[in-house]
């Protein structure tokens, strides 16, 4: 049987084996954040009128109610852990499609009726949820409940990081070599966690944009070696120092996120996953190019991909070399890294190459798509 995988917008990715019945109305529900038979007996079970958990469900497509009992008498109750509900009429009321429900009128609608309880698990799991927008200049959207409408959202992603340094190795060797590894270096004395002595490597086009935060609460003061001077370090000191090449000034701490905005929506995209290790002990490697019907994509980051200092995925494409930036530590000390990346199909992606510190890593020569991906667009109230 064909198995068939659906990226679902709001959260993740369902895999089923029949894109109709109870398994899509069950699949999608763990997608959302429901277990099995959420609730119990109160959650599972629909209800009659006068109880609480009682609803029949609504096609907007062709104008009809769907009931929530069975349209076929059988005068059986409705029951989870020997607690019982009576028919309605000798119809058996229906279980969510979280706890053995199916479909009440397949040949109206093929999916199964959430019961009230999971229907508000659900929805508040929508509206915790941003979603693509190509009329907000944010590029997204997302539910307000204050104002009860869909207002514009920022997407802001992790884009720098810190490293964090103990007071024993702060000689200047160390400190270098986290400088290499991260956006920032973080040192914070306190009692028990001290050193008389931290010693910064000279500014230098290495650690430009590079930023040193320094913090103190220890009862012993510490010299900080830094600009071929020394500052005296006690209880209460806090500054950030920032490389300019030259010297190490004075200002404000790493952002560590930015915002990302989509510059195309809803187009064929060639999708690049992989693996690379920035450390270059592991096989990094890059997975054949797959490729989709709808997408987003977003900008490069030729300026910071560019530079020697950082890892980057290069991409050949009809328009040039496109770069992406990766981090240039594990996230996971013992692990690789993972990358995602979308290319637009139309700029004929050919090659992927992964480059760290200006040394090619392992590349890929890029397959086209063997056929025109097809759209198929659900209908929508927007």
């Amino acid at each position: 049987m064909a198995r068939l995988y659906m990226v679902v917008q709001v959260g993740g990715i369902v895999t089923l084996d029949n894109s109709i019945g109870n398994e899509m109305s069950h699949e999608l529900g763990h997608n959302y954040g429901l277990g099995h038979y959420p609730g119990g007996f109160i959650g599972t079970l629909h209800r009659p009128a006068n109880q609480i958990n009682s609803t029949w469900g609504w096609d907007s497509d062709k104008n009809l109610f769907l009931p929530n009992f069975n349209v076929v008498k059988s005068g059986t109750q409705a029951c989870y852990n020997g607690q019982c509900l009576d028919p309605f009429n000798e119809y058996r009321f229906g279980n969510d499609s979280m706890g053995g429900g199916a479909p009440h009128v397949p040949s109206v609608n093929a999916f199964t009726l959430y019961t009230p309880y999971t229907a508000k698990i659900i929805q508040s799991f929508l509206e915790g949820k941003a979603v693509f927008s190509e009329t907000s200049s944010t590029g997204f959207v997302k539910w307000d409940v204050e104002s009860q409408s869909m207002r514009e959202w920022e997407n802001k992603v992790p884009d720098k990081t810190y490293g964090s340094l103990s007071p024993s190795t702060s000689d200047e060797a160390s400190v270098a070599s986290k400088l290499a590894k991260y956006d920032g270096v973080k040192v914070h004395f306190y009692n028990g966690n001290w050193t008389d002595n931290i010693h910064i490597p000279a500014a230098s086009s290495d650690n430009i944009g590079k930023v040193l935060t320094v913090g103190h609460s220890a009862g012993w003061g510490t010299t900080l070696h830094i600009n071929g001077g020394t500052v005296s370090v006690k209880s209460g000191f806090a500054k950030n120092y920032r490389s300019d090449g030259s010297q190490w000034v004075e200002g404000e701490s790493l952002s560590l996120t930015k915002t990302r905005k989509p510059i195309r929506h809803g187009v064929p995209v060639t999708t690049l996953l992989g693996y690379f290790d920035p450390e270059k002990q592991l096989t990094s490697y890059i997975y054949p190019a797959l490729h989709g019907s709808y997408g987003m994509v977003y900008p490069d980051d030729t300026e910071l991909a560019s530079s020697s200092n950082h890892c980057h995925l290069a991409v050949t494409t009809s328009e040039g070399v496109k770069n992406y930036a990766l981090a240039n530590h594990r996230f996971t000390p013992s692990r690789m890294n993972q990358f995602h990346i979308n290319i637009e199909t139309a700029t004929q992606p050919s090659k992927a190459e992964i480059i760290c510190g200006g040394n090619p890593v392992v590349s890929r020569a890029l397959e086209s798509p063997r056929q025109e991906p097809k759209v198929y667009i659900l209908p929508s109230a927007e």
